[in-house]
């Protein structure tokens, strides 16, 4: 039987729905989402509605269950998930023993300042070595473990993820062999991770994150069919889960594949100040795409490096097809985004697209825009997936949408301004396992890579000027046309390596941090509290709106 999410909405009221329709991904969503959702069964069980309170306590008992499936070496999830079970036992004797054993060998350390001011540093070869002594000293404990492997996962260094867990003799079969399967996806070898997976089944009775991961690099492979068996059958057990519900639909009627070129002549804009080498590699890989009749533009904001040198030698080679626009001074992203959007040469074009300086995109990235496109005409925006340039499994950027600021003491109020909304971050509490490899509306995408259409583009106002020299600009353009009930549409399809810097050299200076404050705080105040939360509504009507049209067809298709 299908999750019914009207039913669910009923049940649980529309906070519960909105936070479900956002995602059903990541451990600390999970845990939130199962918290509650057992409050609200119990509060249904003294109301004497029973039907409703076992509806509850059932997605309740299925969140945290995956909570842990997310990151089963927490042993205080575990904890969390057995002490649940001790109530009523739900658990199967394998899943029970596998938790006892991870809540048993799991402890977080009292003090732990100077450990986050090793994560504050972002220097990784020194916090690693930390973490290695600790283990060390606390062999036993899984906590450091967990540590290690996040650290080395989220730097993309699966040598080290894998020498890791095979010195973890301790743990649990199951949970080893999930690890690795973990780490074979993450480094692009999805036959052997398939394969890994598999083995975990007979011990994993009721979970379901090896089967979606499974299922996933199946799909890699080419082995969609056996695919969409695993997914249902994760689905069967995990209804409520978004993520899964639109992953599963998009495979399932095809449109994971879905690539065509925009209709009407376009072009591809780009601006850039002193990144000769970023830039370069960008217009390599946006000549090795396929582009038709559409141009490049590039805008030189006043580069004092090898810029002018780097597009002296694509226009070489790319002749008509490359246009570049040069200017004395940085004039910031605003002002280029419309400076470029108003030259006379893009007059009858149709569409035009944003790509950063620093990004790498794949050969069919403008059929995927196309698809997008052709699927959810009426968008403002259409937008793609972000991931690290050298860790691909990193998420940076994905559909993101609108959320209530968390609640603000007036010291804070103080030093930090008023927050009058807040934007979900899903994508950054797991890596990339294909949880977010799906199409539909959102209430922002990124800036990295984003597609309009010309006139409605000339015709919104263009991009504030107020956020320059740069930051949040194309979110608030975004949200202006969310406000009018225009929403921007994700293709999650299509992947763009960003080539973002990592570890210490992230670190900003003071002025840009001074910069981004700032401008946050004036698109905090750019809009009235009444118009955020028309913005939220706008942007929860357009989810539910999809995911029970999604929820709806592949019902049908199963009937």
């Amino acid at each position: 039987m299908l999750f019914d999410w009207n039913a669910m909405e009923a049940a649980g009221g529309t906070d519960m729905m909105n936070e479900l329709a956002k995602g059903g991904t990541g451990k600390m969503h999970r845990l939130y989402l199962a918290d509650m959702a057992l409050q609200k069964a119990m509060e249904a069980q003294k109301a004497g509605r029973a039907g409703v309170g076992g509806m509850l306590l059932e997605t309740g008992r299925s969140l945290i269950c995956a909570a842990w499936d997310a990151d089963p070496l927490d042993g205080g999830t575990a904890a969390q998930l057995l002490a649940l079970d001790d109530m009523q036992p739900f658990l199967p004797d394998s899943v029970r023993s596998v938790a006892q054993h991870m809540r048993q060998g799991w402890s977080v350390p009292q003090d732990q300042r100077y450990y986050q001011r090793l994560l504050q540093k972002r220097d990784t070869a020194l916090t690693m070595g930390f973490l290695e002594k600790q283990t060390a000293r606390e062999p036993d404990n899984a906590y450091w473990l967990q540590q290690r492997l996040a650290l080395a996962g989220y730097e993309g260094d699966t040598g080290r993820v894998e020498a890791v867990i095979a010195g973890a003799t301790s743990l649990p079969l199951p949970v080893r062999t999930r690890l690795l399967a973990d780490m074979h996806l993450m480094r692009g070898d999805a036959e052997q991770a398939a394969a890994l997976y598999e083995s975990v089944w007979p011990h994993s009775a009721g979970m379901t994150e090896h089967l979606t991961r499974a299922a996933e690099a199946l799909t890699r492979c080419g082995r969609e069919d056996t695919a969409l068996r695993l997914w249902q059958t994760a689905f069967a057990l995990r209804g409520w889960d978004s993520n899964l519900l639109l992953r599963l639909s998009d495979v399932a009627d095809g449109t994971h594949t879905a690539c065509r070129m925009p209709e009407g002549r376009g072009a591809v804009l780009l601006y850039s100040y002193n990144k000769a080498a970023c830039l370069d590699i960008t217009l390599g890989s946006l000549a090795a795409s396929r582009l038709d009749d559409a141009r490049i533009i590039v805008l030189d904001n006043g580069s004092s490096d090898a810029t002018p040198g780097v597009l002296a030698r694509w226009k070489e080679h790319l002749g008509d097809g490359l246009l570049t626009v040069t200017l004395p001074c940085n004039v910031g992203a605003p002002a280029a985004r419309n400076w470029l959007m108003h030259l006379t040469e893009l007059d009858g074009c149709r569409w035009v697209a944003y790509c950063d300086d620093d990004v790498e995109l794949p050969a069919d990235w403008l059929g995927r825009m196309g698809a997008a496109m052709q699927r959810y005409p009426h968008a403002a925006a259409w937008g793609c997936r972000v991931v690290d340039h050298a860790n691909p499994a990193l998420i940076q950027s994905v559909d993101m949408h609108l959320d209530a600021p968390q609640p603000q003491s007036a010291e804070q109020v103080a030093a930090e301004g008023e927050r009058r909304f807040a934007v979900s971050m899903l994508q950054h509490q797991d890596m990339d396992f294909g949880q977010f490899t799906y199409m539909r509306p959102c209430a922002t995408v990124t800036g990295c890579c984003h597609l309009f259409l010309l006139d409605a583009l000339r015709s919104g106002g263009g991009f504030d000027l107020r956020y320059s020299p740069s930051q949040y600009d194309d979110l608030e353009h975004d949200l202006r046309q969310v406000l009018q009930g225009r929403l921007p549409v994700y293709q999650g399809h299509l992947a763009v390596r960003h080539m973002k810097r990592s570890g210490k050299a992230a670190l900003q200076q003071p002025e840009a941090q001074g910069n981004a404050s700032a401008n946050m705080y004036k698109l905090q105040m750019r809009y009235t509290k009444d118009e955020f939360e028309t913005m939220r509504r706008h942007d929860y009507a357009a989810l539910k709106q999809d995911l029970l049209r999604k929820a709806a067809a592949l019902a049908a298709s199963v009937a």
